[in-house]
């Protein structure tokens, strides 16, 4: 079973490059009413993950940088997962309709 896939980096590079977008927005408006906005938006499968593990016990702000950081970490791993497994079922597909 090989864990290298190229969909998988892919959509990893672009929700991290989005979360670093969102993180510079809210960096840029820190303070303001509703700034981490962005961050929480793009944190969501985080969110959703940690909220049902503790019973609905957590809160995140952007200003929790170990927690920004993990979300992160936490989105690109969960998107790489999915583009290995849409890669490997179509890498499948592929080879059964090539042998017929």
């Amino acid at each position: 079973m090989r864990l290298k896939s190229w969909t998988g980096a892919a959509l990893a590079t672009i929700y991290a490059l989005i979360f670093a977008g969102a993180y510079f927005a809210y960096w840029r408006r820190a303070g303001q009413f509703l700034a981490d906005l962005p961050v929480t938006a793009a944190a969501l499968p985080y969110l959703y993950v940690t909220r049902a593990l503790t019973s609905g016990e957590y809160s995140f702000s952007a200003d929790r940088t170990a927690h920004v950081i993990a979300a992160a970490v936490f989105g690109c791993a969960l998107l790489y997962v999915a583009g290995w497994l849409v890669e490997s079922v179509f890498r499948a597909l592929f080879r059964l309709a090539w042998r017929r």
